[in-house]
């Protein structure tokens, strides 16, 4: 086990004095660098978070899609086939006709168009092999916007200091996120019942002792019945299947490094 995975092993299992995450019921190594964890959340929102917690220079990460709903798998079928790590839902779609809402680039072919959100909008992908989280500001500034992979999705809920305060997204459902450090140590995870704004500060104000690291930039991939994480361990033992309700569009995965 490396120096780097033992602190984020340690760091998830809980902190003195996190009042937010009390009780670690398990952390489980992955493999190549990354962690799965998963945290009961106390008063006010009584549920949970699983977490899968990675370092983006030990491995792959890629946006997969299926063309059509009739192709589309559940993702425990998916993931399996694909041979991944670990991976989670992916972005907002069309359920009737399985279309992205907005932009998605798969192997660098793009499907749909970037559909401005405002201050909160952006997405996640890779560009030159460097996973990344835009803002909608960052794209539309950019004069073309070049991915291997990226699916569009919103709100961005931490951008450094500032995190999303929007009115009228107290709704509480499952939802899933994706968020890094500023550098490369990633983490996507998925929550129990919790609405956008208490979700932006949990990550901001307990970032550390819920996923290893400070959030420095955190986006809200899906909610509702789409919103799934799976991943298993070296040998290939499932150790975390939260199990979407709808077949999804696309999904955001971890795979090893080619050698």
């Amino acid at each position: 086990m490396t120096r780097r995975l033992a602190m984020i092993l340690l760091l998830v299992s809980g902190l003195p004095g996190d009042s937010s995450a009390q009780s670690q019921r398990e952390v489980v190594s992955l493999g190549h660098e990354v962690a799965w964890s998963r945290k009961d959340l106390s008063n006010p929102l009584d549920g949970w978070l699983q977490v899968v917690t990675f370092d983006s220079s030990k491995v792959k990460v890629e946006v997969l899609a299926r063309g059509t709903k009739e192709t589309a798998l559940p993702m425990h079928r998916w993931m399996t086939e694909e041979n991944v790590i670990a991976g989670c839902n992916g972005g907002y779609f069309d359920p009737a006709t399985f279309a992205p809402a907005g932009l998605q680039v798969v192997q660098g072919r793009a499907t749909g168009e970037y559909q401005q959100f405002g201050e909160w909008g952006g997405g996640v992908g890779v560009r030159s092999g460097k996973a990344q989280i835009w803002t909608e500001k960052e794209i539309l500034s950019m004069r073309i916007f070049e991915a291997e992979s990226f699916v569009q999705c919103s709100p961005v809920l931490v951008d450094g200091v500032r995190r999303f305060t929007g009115a009228g997204e107290d709704v509480r459902v499952r939802r899933t996120f994706i968020a890094h450090d500023g550098g490369s140590l990633w983490a996507m995870g998925v929550t129990s019942r919790i609405g956008l704004r208490e979700l932006a500060a949990l990550l901001a104000n307990q970032g550390p002792g819920l996923v290893g690291f400070k959030v420095n930039r955190a986006l809200n991939l899906d909610g509702g019945p789409s919103s799934g994480l799976w991943g298993k361990d070296e040998m290939g033992k499932v150790v975390v299947h939260e199990k979407e309700m709808w077949f999804v569009k696309n999904c955001v995965v971890i795979r090893p490094l080619q050698k």
